[in-house]
């Protein structure tokens, strides 16, 4: 899941900032931003002062979220006790089971940053069901497949090893470390742990699925689930570089609010920009450049003023590298989730 661009207003910025909708001008520098107006975000402040992120989830978030786990795994283990006399698949566990978990998601208001992709292809199969770091294969108890009791057991194993090699394959094509993952068995009737922090699998004998079974399940969700595309430099590219539309409508967008604002502040701060930039590519950016306006063509924009053109795509860049930077930190917050 990428996200770029603001949908309301967030009392989690610091410093009296706030992002909201606007589309009137574009006030804006390289270096300091003290106030942004343009197509779909708005800035007051500084943006270049991180997020306090230490408190980004209030007492108040918190014990929701914690009422909401308990309640919840309570709920879904009883459901599930349920349903299982009438489950004869794994699609039937996989159903029931997924309806429970989007219904919590829903619930905590996670639903968008918290995405589940089934049948996740990767080059060692497909996983059953994938939430950002955490990893869900099923498997029918009506089958020799279910879960036994016992580790040992044949049925056991080969979930155990089935479960390894997504670390392994997660590793190698998405770049994501295995401490970064959790991985988790289901059959309905028991539920199956793996991690590996240290190096070494640790794998949990299977445990009847029970709601401080399920809890610990939710909590895994909550903190490793909204890791959403991995940062990796063709996933940055294909989503954010200048082929995607995101980069084409946002340079776009920043081009016009630059091109017609008025305001001497604005005009300063880009005549600081101007010269500042000049100095540092060693040529005039006000003269006209083929090799800029090929590149401003890309982004749906003919006959560009060159400075205007740079300075729009410089400063789209310098947002995209904020939020990049406030989203790889934000792991480091209470429940890891994402902050923007």
């Amino acid at each position: 899941m990428w996200v770029f661009g603001f949908a309301r207003t967030s009392p989690r910025l610091s410093h009296g900032s706030c992002w909201k909708f606007s589309s009137k001008k574009l006030i804006v520098d390289a270096d300091s931003v003290r106030k942004v107006e343009c197509g779909s975000a708005r800035v007051l402040g500084r943006p270049t002062a991180m997020p306090a992120f230490t408190a980004t989830i209030t007492d108040r978030a918190t014990a929701n979220i914690e009422a909401l786990i308990a309640s919840h795994a309570r709920a879904i283990a009883v459901a599930m006790g349920e349903h299982i006399s009438g489950a004869r698949t794994e699609e039937d566990i996989r159903q029931e089971f997924s309806a429970l978990i989007r219904t919590f998601l829903y619930e905590a208001k996670l639903a968008l940053t918290i995405r589940a992709h089934h049948e996740y292809g990767l080059a060692g199969g497909r996983i059953d069901a994938k939430y950002g770091g955490v990893i869900i294969e099923y498997k029918n108890p009506s089958s020799p497949d279910r879960i036994e009791p016992d580790i040992n057991a044949p049925s056991t194993r080969r979930l155990v090893r089935q479960i390894q090699s997504r670390f392994a394959s997660f590793e190698k094509e998405e770049n994501v470390e295995q401490k970064r993952l959790f991985g988790c068995g289901i059959d309905g009737r028991r539920i199956l742990f793996v991690r590996n922090r240290t190096g070494r699998f640790e794998i949990e004998n299977p445990q009847p699925l029970t709601p401080e079974c399920v809890d610990r399940l939710l909590r895994a969700l909550v903190s490793l689930g909204a890791s959403g595309n991995s940062f990796t430099p063709t996933n940055l590219c294909a989503d954010f570089g200048a082929i995607s539309s995101v980069a084409r409508n946002a340079v776009a967008a920043l081009y016009e609010a630059i091109r017609h604002t008025d305001d001497p502040k604005a005009l300063t701060l880009f005549d600081q920009w101007r010269l500042l930039f000049s100095e540092v590519c060693g040529y005039r950016v006000t003269e006209s450049n083929a090799a800029i306006n090929d590149l401003a063509y890309q982004f749906g924009i003919e006959t560009p003023n060159s400075a205007l053109f740079l300075f729009a795509l410089h400063t789209y860049y310098s947002i995209f590298i904020k939020l990049l930077s406030s989203e790889i930190v934000s792991v480091f917050s209470t429940f890891r989730t994402s902050i923007i």
